[in-house]
């Protein structure tokens, strides 16, 4: 879902003039220093990535955050995201953030927003806690913000399970990834699945451009909202034993002449009023859920095969070029050689 929502959402203050003041906070912050931000470990939990106001302005109004809502931010680097949820929502917002030099920053930048926040008004705040988000305990949150961009899979899906542990119906979650590209509840693939907890299907949005750190292009963000019984139809298998999928519904004679949309399942003696043919007609029933499944895993073996081919006929060509460059670059030396000879 890509759509603009028409209604309007008030904040206490504007993304134009929040965007002026966080400015003069950043300025005025002596420790919000990039080269800071960028030292990490590759591939470690202590990934960093900032989100812009632009895209922080955009979730609030999907969401329709507001002063009575709780909002956390999993992983929050610097503190600007709930710095600035708390300022134009006047909610109380806090950020978990393991690396202490970032959870320090944000305590400095929090200091320095404070000022310009409290001309405005006197409604909110924003708190920093140095933890793991994954232990941490968040059960009061109404919101949560996670920038799983940044994080490893298996990072994802140990707070997937914390989700799945301690939030109550209700709860919405945003997310700059998407945690089940290619999920389907019906699935029995998916029967033990902690996105079993969500409604689905969930919302998908695009942010502006240059909205986020790593990329100057628009990103998607997910919202999802916390639906524990799909959990119990899930582990039941009540999703499952529904999706036995009908027959094709086969429109009738009188819907066809009259361009009537409704359709009925027809018995077998009607069909021979309906198509010119000879022989009797069977009625055409939908692949299964597990034939669905076995011809995409069919599929994907082939894609993989073909990459396959494709990999080896690229370091086969590689090699070969490899091979021919090396031996041009030796008769170039042995001429070379020889010409020195000579003189």
């Amino acid at each position: 879902m890509n759509g603009r929502d028409d209604s309007v959402h008030q904040l206490l203050i504007p993304l134009e003039q929040y965007s002026v003041l966080w400015e003069k906070a950043r300025t005025k912050t002596a420790s919000y220093d990039p080269r800071v931000l960028r030292r990490y470990a590759a591939g470690s939990k202590e990934i960093y990535g900032e989100v812009g106001p632009s895209l922080v302005d955009d979730m609030i109004k999907r969401t329709q955050l507001t002063s009575k809502d709780v909002f956390y931010d999993l992983g929050s680097g610097v503190g600007n995201v709930v710095i600035q949820v708390a300022a134009q929502t006047g909610c109380t917002a806090t950020g978990v953030e393991i690396r202490q030099e970032l959870s320090a920053i944000a305590q400095e930048l929090q200091t320095s927003t404070e000022p310009y926040v409290r001309r405005i008004h006197s409604r909110g705040s924003a708190n920093f806690v140095c933890d793991d988000a994954s232990v941490i305990d968040f059960s009061d949150a109404t919101v949560i913000f996670i920038n799983n961009f940044c994080f490893p899979a298996w990072l994802e899906e140990k707070i997937l399970e914390r989700f799945k542990k301690i939030l109550v119906d209700g709860v919405r979650v945003i997310s700059l990834k998407n945690f089940r590209p290619r999920f389907r509840p019906e699935s029995s693939k998916y029967k033990d699945d902690p996105c079993h907890m969500f409604e689905h299907p969930w919302r998908e949005y695009s942010s502006l451009k240059d909205a986020v750190s790593w990329t100057d292009k628009s990103v998607n963000y997910y919202v999802y909202r916390i639906d524990k019984g799909n959990l119990q139809r899930a582990s039941s298998g009540e999703l499952f034993r529904k999706n036995v999928l009908q027959p094709w519904r086969i429109k009738s004679r009188d819907s066809l002449l009259s361009g009537s949309s409704s359709s009925q399942p027809l018995s077998p003696a009607s069909h021979s009023g309906l198509l010119p043919h000879t022989h009797k007609p069977t009625t055409a029933t939908q692949p299964s859920v597990h034939e669905r499944e076995e011809e995409e895993e069919k599929e994907e073996q082939e894609k993989t095969k073909h990459n396959n081919k494709k990999r080896k006929l690229a370091s086969a060509c590689a090699e070969n070029d490899y091979a021919k460059d090396t031996k041009a670059k030796a008769k170039t030396k042995a001429k070379t050689k020889a010409k020195t000879k000579a003189k």
